[in-house]
């Protein structure tokens, strides 16, 4: 074998060594919190002395020197107890069940105590199921630098393991932590998201707030009802993607149902908005009717362009003779397709509306392309002029306007 053979062998099992350690501190992690919730002390010499005997019978059994991997796992050790440490911050002062008090709302009284949302710096504390995906870590980037203490909750130990290095916070695939947090942000698919709440209803306290960032509302919403019922829960729609650099300028959708879900709604709100988002307040049916056009109708078109625009066989020359108009919509049939296909094909599926907002639509193509196959350019442009005056005075220039500033960056 050459020496580079022999390197990229050497390369491949140390991607293997990192996988492991890295596995190794979220189970570590994990162990923290189950020594915080069993009142263990953290440090236990006879477990680490018992560890290190161990891998050093291994390293006999295989021939390599046992002093050497004695040394290798001290430092590992040190790392784990590191990660245990954190962890453990994380639940609370010695002897506190956080999260167990019970959430009782006075009768015609629907004010959100303040211990439930954090408003202590000492009991801020937020569990993000779906933390180690993208909106999950952007949401925990948001939430760590308002000096909230925020933990990661997921399914792939690889993909935890590095947003917990990114974000410098704790993270585990138990699903029981989320029952020390004060609020559980539920950032998941919206095709398991039913089973996962199903699931997390063993786990949650009366009391704990539960708030869900689905791109659709109804069926969430009910979900959440129906499993969670001593909970107080939220829908919420941040209308904007991780790529945003802060919540600034942007639209987030709240869906309260009942009235402890509107006082926390408006707690909610007054928070986005001290931080620069625009928020609205409406009903989940109204939320998913308003989204099968915002989102559901918008991707439909993106895809549907690119389905036919990839199709062209001349896409060098396409570029080429490309005006801005062409390039913001391959510029928007791009960023629609670099998506994730799954979340896309779910909000497909899961607005009401929107097969027959997709059916009107198809019955508008073909009402413009037989216009367009008959030659008929008066009413072409008449129907084109009707549209544009339609629109608010000046749009159509201002957008034209701004087509060029995006296309020429």
């Amino acid at each position: 074998m050459s020496l580079e053979n022999l390197r990229g062998a050497i390369d491949d099992v140390d991607a293997r060594i990192v996988k492991l350690l890295a596995e190794r501190l979220l189970i570590a992690g994990q162990i923290g919190l189950e020594k915080r919730l069993g009142g263990i002390p953290l440090n236990d010499a006879a477990r680490e002395a018992t560890v290190l005997e161990r891998v050093r019978r291994l390293a006999e059994a295989e021939g390599v020197s046992a002093a050497a991997v004695e040394n290798v796992y001290r430092h590992i050790i040190t790392s784990s107890k590191s990660v245990q440490d954190v962890s453990t911050a994380l639940q609370g002062e010695t002897g506190t069940q956080v999260g167990a008090a019970s959430y009782v709302i006075p009768e015609g009284d629907w004010r959100i105590p303040e211990r439930r949302l954090g408003h202590s710096r000492t009991t801020k504390r937020f569990a993000i199921v779906g933390g180690a995906g993208r909106m999950g870590r952007w949401l925990g980037k948001l939430l760590l630098a308002e000096q909230m203490d925020v933990i990661l909750i997921g399914r792939d130990a690889g993909r935890l393991s590095v947003a917990s290095s990114e974000l410098k916070t704790v993270a585990t695939t138990d699903l029981r932590a989320a029952g020390s947090a004060d609020v559980i942000i539920l950032s998941v698919p919206i095709n398991g998201f039913a089973s996962l709440v199903e699931e997390l209803g063993q786990y949650v306290k009366p009391g704990q707030t539960v708030i869900d960032l689905t791109s659709v509302k109804v069926m969430p919403v009910d979900m959440m009802h129906k499993h969670l019922p001593n909970c107080l829960t939220l829908g919420a729609h941040p209308v904007f993607g991780p790529g945003a650099e802060s919540l600034s300028g942007h639209n987030v959708i709240l869906t309260p149902t009942n009235d402890p879900e509107q006082a926390l709604a408006q707690w909610a709100q007054t928070w986005l908005e001290t931080h620069g988002a625009r928020v609205r307040l409406m009903s989940p049916t109204e939320h998913d009717r308003l989204m099968s056009v915002v989102l559901g109708l918008a991707h439909f078109i993106a895809i549907v362009s690119g389905d036919v625009i990839l199709n062209q066989e001349d896409h060098a020359g396409l570029e080429m003779a490309s005006g801005v108009t062409f390039r913001a919509l391959r510029a928007l049939v791009a960023s629609v397709l670099g998506e994730d296909p799954e979340l896309y094909a779910a909000i497909q599926t899961n607005l009401p509306d929107l097969p027959v907002l997709e059916r009107s639509f198809i019955e508008k193509a073909a009402e413009w392309a037989d216009l367009v196959a008959a030659g008929n350019a008066i009413e072409f442009a008449r129907r084109m002029r009707a549209l544009d005056d339609r629109l608010e005075r000046g749009e159509s220039r201002a957008a034209y306007n701004a087509l060029y500033r995006i296309t020429e960056k």
